[in-house]
């Protein structure tokens, strides 16, 4: 007790040492942290040191250190009491805290940190509770070994894993009891402290630290603290400590969504997440029971796909959901979740976070003028979706667009686009429902331009046709309709009211699904290359005519032979990427937004993108679609950085030229029938499924070896395809099954060349 007692004397004394120097000359330091600075042996300590013996501390946070105004300069002692203050704290964790070897793992990891990182991991029980991250179990493997701080070595079994935070309990049997983490000692933590990442590194048993700011909480959706302390994987399963030694949290491999590919690539990055001991505290009495712990599912998909705009209205309910089973409706305006209220889709998933499945909690909500609550209790899993499509392409069109429209097309004599010629607000608002006069003078509306032959919407609606509501819910913007289809059931009968000549209509389709087999007929009004040799000799003179027409008004490329015969191939640069690329597009800016684009990943070693296009620029030319092909910067290989370069130059050409956002495609020539796979198409996966929200569409050899990257379900916030060269009775590649199971199309063409992906690519804006 005598020890103990002067063992918290001489810590806390350090702490006032260290709060009395940061008074004297180093207060600007606390928060900003220099890596590779010296320790109290003159030694330079850098991320890569580790602990041994007297523990040395590696300080190394990310931030930099201002001098400018205040004239503030670092101090030897501030040096000194902040190394004391690290070895300190982490020696009172230390004994908790093991290392973890992974024997004999099957199949190929994540990324070069599964396959060859030892991790670490820390007694949460006397008994021979180890509490780990995910890594350590994410492939079978021979054994699990635990190595205490002593150099024993112990098998261990997994028994139960936390899927929602990244985390697994193991047992093993010691025959003395352990020195467990004190959980109820647990700091809460304040953003902008100093906190202490700690681990262990593989059979030596060295002790590792490494210092930084409490940058955030509830990141990654509510779950997670955020620091940035540089953490090599060794760290992960370690716990992240404050000064006086408390646990703050366990840290596990994760990125933001989107930010990359796997979940271990932002290590020692500055970037670290760890989850807090408080909810560890909770959740450990059921694991310990050989509990399963998910994240709970709602089934709900926003209205709109900007996560901070202001808005919580409900475009669409996922079938067989416990928002369905709960009667939440489609326009339903979320306004609390859990007792929090709510204004914004990214506040709704932050208040969702932290509940897991099986957990109720309570949905407030606005359904019209009244205000309802409704208890929810959250599901692991939803089925898959399978999303639909009606064979429409729509503009968002302003009311004074509309008018021009309706007169330009009625002074053209066609019957199917006659609109009441006034469209006046005071007109208007004399006939029709509520809804149907809002829909009627709102100043951007849905407007059917075109549609696909053979299709459901083919013979139900007409061009023209003002889209009002989908099963008595108001669709103000292609968005909210996509998220509709992607979220509905299969072969769904929807009612959907339409504004036709200036009057209501109501109408009936039964959607399709996107699934199986392509599209292969450009929509009437496309004209010139865009119509097939089938569709053409379907057509009657009339049709043919009002085609004509229509491809003036919607579609010049298609027609315009000037026009057409100014598309080339030329080198396209993107600052500080050293990737060679060419495009193949217009000379000229083009006045539509039809266009789509797609990214040629070139394999290595397979020559100049610029003499690659050149077998291109005729179907893009004819097909509309932009061409971009891009080399790897390494001609041996692609790396896993380049694909935020991948991204960058389609967002380019994206801005360059007038590409429709949904028609955006990465593919490899391998995609094209007979194709082998290479290493440009596990690349070219991987490009799309970490990049979704720019991404649209990903075509592929079938004999393809794909990448190991997180495959997150699809939750309806957008929509994605993968286009394969198949024929309807081959059976899909191994890998391309998963893919369906977690809610994205696999689509199939028969002996696909370049006219048809260039098609598709194209298609991928049809609702």
């Amino acid at each position: 007790m005598r020890e103990q007692r002067a063992k918290n004397l001489a810590q806390l004394v350090v702490v006032a040492t260290l709060a009395l120097v940061s008074i004297l000359g180093g207060g600007a330091l606390l928060a900003q942290e220099n890596a590779g600075r010296q320790d109290n042996s003159g030694r330079l300590v850098t991320p890569s040191d580790s602990l041994s013996g007297s523990l040395p501390a590696s300080d190394n946070g990310s931030a930099t250190t201002n001098l400018s105004t205040s004239g503030v300069r670092q101090t030897t002692e501030y040096q000194q009491a902040m190394a004391v203050a690290v070895r300190t704290a982490a020696a009172r964790c230390l004994e908790s805290v093991v290392s973890i070897e992974v024997i004999g793992a099957i199949g190929s990891g994540e990324g070069e940190v599964e396959r060859d990182a030892p991790g670490s991991g820390v007694i949460v029980g006397k008994e021979g509770y180890i509490l780990a991250s995910s890594l350590v179990s994410a492939r079978p493997s021979a054994s699990l070994i635990v190595v205490l701080g002593t150099g024993e070595r112990y098998a261990a079994k997994v028994i139960a894993k936390d899927e929602h935070r990244d985390l697994v309990l193991l047992k093993i049997d010691a025959p003395n009891d352990l020195k467990a983490l004190d959980l109820a000692e647990a700091s809460a933590g304040v953003v902008g402290q100093t906190v202490i990442a700690v681990g262990r590194y593989g059979g030596d048993r060295s002790p590792l630290v490494s210092r930084g700011i409490l940058s955030a909480e509830q990141r990654l959706d509510g779950i997670a603290l955020q620091c940035d302390a540089r953490v090599s994987p060794s760290f992960y399963g370690g716990p992240l400590i404050d000064l006086y030694g408390r646990t703050l949290g366990v840290l596990i491999p994760a990125v933001a969504e989107g930010g990359a590919e796997s979940s271990t690539d932002w290590y020692d990055s500055g970037i670290a997440f760890a989850i807090p001991t408080d909810v560890i505290a909770n959740k450990l009495e059921r694991m310990k029971r050989g509990e399963e712990i998910k994240r709970g599912m709602i089934g709900i998909v926003a209205r709109s796909s900007d996560p901070y705009s202001d808005g919580t209205e409900i475009a669409a309910v996922r079938r067989r959901s416990p928002a369905e089973q709960a009667g939440l409706l489609p326009g339903d305006e979320v306004i609390s979740v859990a007792g929090l209220k709510v204004r914004r889709q990214l506040e709704i998933r932050q208040a969702l976070g932290p509940y897991d499945a099986g957990e109720t909690i309570s949905i407030g909500f606005r359904r019209g003028e009244i205000t309802q609550a409704v208890d929810v209790t959250l599901a692991s899993t939803i089925p898959p979706l399978e999303p639909q499509r009606l064979g429409l392409i729509l503009s968002e069109q302003e009311a004074v667009e509309r008018a021009k429209q309706a007169g330009n097309t009625a002074q053209n004599g066609s019957a199917e686009a006659e609109q009441d010629p006034t469209l006046s607000p005071e007109t208007l608002a004399n006939e029709g429902s509520p809804k149907e006069v809002e829909a009627k003078t709102k100043s951007v509306s849905l407007v059917i331009d075109a549609i696909i032959p053979t299709t459901p919407a083919d013979g139900v609606f007409i061009r023209g046709d003002q889209l009002v509501s989908v099963n008595g819910a108001l669709i103000s913007d292609g968005d909210s309709l996509r998220r509709l289809l992607i979220s509905a059931n299969p072969k769904d009968t929807l009612a959907i009211t339409v504004i036709r000549n200036g009057s209501s209509v109501d109408l009936q389709v039964t959607t399709q699904t996107i699934a199986d087999e392509a599209l292969t007929r450009y929509p009437r009004g496309w004209g010139g290359g865009d119509v097939t040799s089938q569709e053409t000799t379907e057509l009657n003179n009339d049709e043919k005519k009002s085609n004509q027409e229509n491809a003036k008004e919607k579609n010049p490329i298609a027609l315009n032979a000037d026009v057409q015969n100014r598309w080339e191939v030329s080198q396209w640069k993107l600052p500080e990427a050293s990737n060679a690329a060419a495009v193949a597009a217009p000379k000229d800016v083009i006045e539509t937004n039809r266009l789509g684009l797609l990214i040629l990943l070139m394999n290595p070693g397979a020559g100049a993108p610029i003499t690659a296009l050149e077998d291109w620029l005729e179907s893009a030319r004819s097909s509309g679609v932009v061409v971009c092909a891009i080399a790897p910067e390494d001609q041996q290989r692609w790396l896993p950085k380049e694909v935020d370069v991948i991204a960058r130059f389609a967002a380019s050409l994206a801005k360059q030229y007038s590409i429709h956002p949904e028609s955006v495609a990465v593919a490899t020539a391998g995609a094209l029938a007979g194709g082998d796979g290479d290493a440009a198409d596990a690349m070219a996966l991987a490009v799309a499924l970490s990049q979704r929200q720019l991404f649209h569409g990903a075509a592929v050899s079938t004999k393809t070896q794909p990448p190991r990257i997180r495959l997150l379900e699809n939750e309806g916030q957008g929509s994605f395809q993968l286009m394969l060269s198949l024929s309807p009775a081959d059976e899909l590649p191994q890998w391309a099954p998963p893919l369906k199971r977690a809610g994205y199309p696999v689509v199939t063409g028969d002996e696909v060349d370049r006219f048809s992906l260039l098609r598709w690519v194209r298609l991928l804006q049809v609702l």
